[in-house]
């Protein structure tokens, strides 16, 4: 009784003149989970029945009855499948989706349903969401890196495209509720696929920077339906005219205190919503073209009630209490003997310090499996070689050797990481250096990690053959950042822009050893660098050299001031390919090369560049290249990337990358 006490009342719902304002019930009594503090998870989160399933109660009207939320389709008894939420700045919006989002999770498990959850501002709404099991993503700050909107476009449209493929390759189901029926029935093989509630937090703001994100939204709209994937739009404010198309997909409203009359009959068709008390947590809620109901939210932000325990329990009770029987005959009343008082001292518990959100977010953290991930964290901390090749290991004749790259074909090295948001991973970006892929060039603006990237390319190639297989020749003019890698025993020079008769005789002697090998190929019946390659491991050929590297890191620095070689690494370029002599280079600009010597570059590197024009992939994919993170870039396919360190302590931090590079040599 006691706990049944302060369940609903006029005040509670913010009724009358009187309103105290203070919060509706507990969420937990709401659900009928009983204390929060004492949650039992594995009776909470036992299925449900049909009717039950994705409804949950989320607060009171003014009379106190509970008011429910049922998300499920219409086809189902439910309200959805998608719906729209409207609240002005402290009408309370960001608690009701908390409110909602911890009920579903409280009474339904990660294997029944997942959340995205979307905050374009980045504000507190989901803040500590993500340690539920259930949780897919969060994604926040959006208004603060706009190209993450176009990856988050990808991730929602590979998740569905994910669930369609699902369904075609466990049996051609028509819908998610058709494939787990059988999952309960006859196919219990088949593995979970939890229905998805995506939160979109301040969608206004989003579809103002991004217009385009519209029809996303109606995509899942239209086929969220079968697929079982929810949508909740919330916003402070709502433009009828930006929402093209997805009105229709929107089943239920809940309109909170809105800025004005004319919002409120957008979203409830009356101006009800205006006329609220400031209240945060009242609104109505509109789960068909003819019902509207007034509520107020359960507040799951503060502290759950202080527990109280009883500190001189009642003994001998049967001595202290008098039964009398009732009977049809008169009874007499006679006096009684005064009975000893009933002393009860109750004493509260310590005060809690924890929210109710808290206390439910940390007993389900580590429970249950956790949501397939539908949105992987963005590309911002470089890997090290090591994470790429997790095999490197010792060899007594080939040294620190990666023996899965070194086998790999098309001597391929790795060199950083691809982003693939609409398949919901990440690859290796690798290069091939065969044929005419053999050429690798480096492009990217001032500051944009060139130097580093070719670094870790050569670094990369060093751990997958050994320096009887390959050698560099280094041209620096990027600063001094390959002076550590001249102690590399594959490396066999590095020459600076300040020592010119270094810089010359390096390209002399790239120059002679291709001279001679043209020569010795001719005379030993060579045709190819693959024939010599399997020659010399087999003893039948050997000049000395394996494939050899001319690096200039820093194009416009020799076309500047050794304009007179510029020809001669032309040279290198046009012939070299037969005959294993590779040419990498780094560059500002792709018009900074030669258009004859890019010509032969078969493998391009983009990374952000000073002009997005330039790009060969596109000027709008080179714009949500982001400026602030070195060795991020495009790949040929359009995906986003980020190069790796040249370091294999596992150490990610690019501050104190010139100990990682000693520690490599």
């Amino acid at each position: 009784m006691r706990r049944l006490a302060k369940v609903g009342s006029a005040t509670s719902a913010g009724e009358g003149p009187g309103a105290s304002g203070r919060a509706s019930a507990e969420i937990t009594d709401l659900l009928r989970l009983g204390d929060v503090r004492e949650l039992n998870l594995d009776l909470s989160w036992r299925p449900r029945p049909g009717r039950d399933r994705l409804r949950v109660p989320i607060g009171l009207t003014p009379e106190g009855r509970p008011v429910a939320l049922d998300i499920k389709e219409a086809a189902q008894q439910g309200m959805g499948p998608h719906g729209l939420i409207i609240g002005a700045t402290g009408s309370g919006k960001s608690e009701v989706l908390r409110t909602l989002v911890l009920a579903l999770a409280l009474t339904h498990s990660p294997e029944a349903l997942n959340f995205v959850l979307i905050d374009f501002k980045g504000g507190a709404t989901f803040n500590g969401m993500a340690d539920m099991p259930h949780v897919s993503a969060v994604i926040t700050n959006l208004g603060e890196e706009l190209s993450l909107v176009d990856r988050m476009q990808d991730a929602l449209l590979g998740e569905m495209v994910r669930r369609q493929e699902l369904l075609r390759d466990a049996g051609n189901f028509a819908n998610v509720s058709a494939y787990n029926k059988a999952r309960a029935t006859d196919r219990p093989d088949l593995k979970p696929l939890p229905a998805l509630l995506i939160v979109a937090d301040e969608f206004s703001e989003l579809l103002a920077a991004k217009p385009e994100f519209i029809d996303t939204f109606v995509q899942i709209g239209r086929l969220g339906r079968s697929l079982e994937v929810h949508l909740l739009m919330s916003s402070q404010r709502l433009e009828e005219s930006k929402l093209k198309g997805l009105d229709s997909h929107l089943s239920y409203r809940i309109g909170l205190k809105t800025f004005s009359a004319a919002e409120s009959r957008v979203v409830l068709g009356v101006a009800d919503a205006y006329e609220l008390p400031s209240l945060p947590g009242v609104g109505y809620l509109k789960p068909d073209p003819t019902t509207l109901t007034r509520f107020r939210a359960a507040y799951v932000s503060g502290p759950p009630p202080a527990r109280r325990r009883r500190t001189a329990p009642i003994t001998n009770l049967a001595q202290q209490v008098r039964v009398e029987y009732f009977t049809a005959a008169p009874v007499a009343v006679r006096a009684q003997p005064e009975a000893p008082a009933i002393e009860e001292t109750l004493e509260q518990d310590e005060l809690e310090s924890r929210s109710t959100f808290d206390i439910a977010v940390a007993a389900m953290a580590n429970r249950g499996p956790t949501a397939h991930a539908v949105w992987l964290p963005p590309l911002e901390i470089p890997d090290t070689l090591d994470r790429l090749m997790p095999d490197l290991a010792l060899d007594p004749n080939l040294g620190l050797v990666s023996p899965g790259w070194r086998a790999a074909p098309d001597f391929a090295a790795p060199i950083g990481v691809v982003d693939r948001p609409m398949e919901q991973r990440r690859d290796t970006l690798q290069v091939s250096l065969v044929g005419a892929s053999g050429h690798v060039a480096v492009v990217g603006g001032p500051r944009s990690g060139k130097s580093t990237a070719l670094r870790t390319l050569v670094a990369s190639i060093a751990l997958t053959r050994t320096p009887l297989e390959v050698q560099f020749y280094v041209l620096d003019f990027g600063g001094g950042t390959f002076t550590a890698l001249a102690r590399l025993a594959h490396v066999a020079g590095v020459a600076a822009r300040i020592d010119a008769e270094a810089v010359r005789r390096t390209v002399a002697e790239v120059r002679g050893i291709l001279n001679a090998r043209e020569l010795a190929f001719r005379d030993q019946g060579i045709d190819s660098i693959e024939t010599y390659r399997s020659r010399r491991a087999e003893g039948r050929a050997d000049d000395g050299y394996g494939d050899v590297f001319l690096v200039v890191d820093g194009w416009g620095s020799l076309k500047t001031d050794f304009e007179e070689l510029v020809d001669q690494v032309a040279d290198i370029a046009a012939r070299g390919l037969t005959y294993g002599i590779h040419l990498v280079v780094s560059a500002l600009r792709y018009v900074e090369v030669r258009q004859n010597v890019m010509d032969l570059i078969g493998t391009k590197v983009e990374l952000r560049l000073g002009d997005t024009h330039d790009s060969i992939y596109g000027r709008r994919n080179a714009d949500n290249v982001p400026k602030s993170i070195p060795g991020r870039g495009l790949t040929p396919t359009q995906h986003h990337m980020l190069a790796a360190l040249p370091r294999i302590d596992g150490q990610q931090d690019a501050g104190t990358l010139a100990d990682g590079v000693d520690h490599l040599v």
